[in-house]
């Protein structure tokens, strides 16, 4: 196994970031130093060639060049070492009351009384829950489906498109949406979230391995999540206003801030075509931002 790391300053870490979100999942991370805004980009690999093809499919979407004969850096590791690897940047975080956390925390974790917690273990190419585009789709759904929020979970339907690791999708149920559905392309993802559904005990949630032009929906659905990135939600707003219900909502996020306001006109401009009358919010998260369409 191979390990390469290189230095980021704060604006590369920024670009870099970006970067890695547009070609998820990857082998490639981004470890962020809070005090100064730098950091360091690193990969691991199975060999020489495995890590060059990474290296070239990073720079084609990456405003930062990678030169393996200068900034980046190579070491041998021990197949057990990556393995582990990827634990060591997943912790804890919370959202409202509730607290996700790495399933190798489940016995020191102390979940606070009256809080809900779930475990979960995304995988070494999976997320978190720690980038800003998952974070702002929880704490939209928190806040939707609070009391005075615009809908009560109960008896209600909820698609997340682009399930990843389920982490949406198993809070959804937790805060008691009845029909739950993921998709996703990877059928590694599906699993996963299949997974960790199933280290909480909970069931209901059904996850398929498929793209949305191949999801065969029963019904529509009370709320749409999809966080996958600008171009994506733009090249299927059709298929994304069809799965919600005339009153539905739908979120849409992995857009940077500097994406939003043509994302929104783009919808507005489908939604009038289509005679349909929408209520339309933006919340924004260091350089990431949120669409949410509650439908009327």
């Amino acid at each position: 196994m191979l390990k390469a790391s290189c230095k980021l300053d704060c604006r590369a870490v920024e670009a870099m970031e970006a970067a890695l979100y547009e070609l998820a999942p990857s082998n490639w991370y981004v470890i962020e130093n809070r005090l100064n805004g730098n950091g360091f980009l690193e990969g691991v690999f199975e060999n020489q060639e495995e890590m060059q093809l990474a290296v070239k499919e990073l720079e084609s979407v990456s405003p930062i060049r990678l030169d393996l004969s200068q900034g980046l850096r190579t070491e041998r590791l021990e197949d057990r070492d990556w393995k582990e690897a990827y634990k060591h940047h997943f912790q804890a975080w919370t959202v409202g009351n509730f607290h996700c956390i790495p399933i190798w925390e489940k016995e020191s974790y102390e979940i606070p009384e009256s809080e809900i917690g779930f475990y979960l273990d995304p995988g070494m190419a999976f997320g978190t829950g720690n980038h800003e585009t998952t974070k702002l789709c929880l704490e939209s759904l928190v806040d939707l489906s609070s009391e005075g929020g615009k809908v009560d979970p109960t008896g209600k339907s909820l698609i997340d498109l682009g399930c990843g690791s389920g982490i949406i999708a198993i809070t959804a149920k937790l805060l008691g949406y009845d029909r739950v559905d993921g998709i996703d392309l990877d059928p590694d993802a599906a699993r996963i979230s299949s997974e960790n559904a199933a280290l909480n005990a909970i069931d209901g949630i059904h996850f398929r391995a498929c793209g949305i032009d191949q999801f065969e929906k029963t019904d529509c659905y009370d709320v749409v999540v999809a966080n996958i990135q600008t171009d994506v939600l733009q090249n299927l707003s059709e298929e994304i206003l069809t799965l919600a219900n005339k009153r539905g909502m739908v979120i849409l996020s992995g857009i940077l801030k500097k994406e939003v306001k043509e994302l929104e006109r783009h919808f507005l401009e489908l939604l009038s075509v289509r005679k349909m009358d929408a209520q339309v919010e933006v919340k924004n998260l260091n350089e990431w931002s949120l669409l949410g369409i509650k439908l009327r």
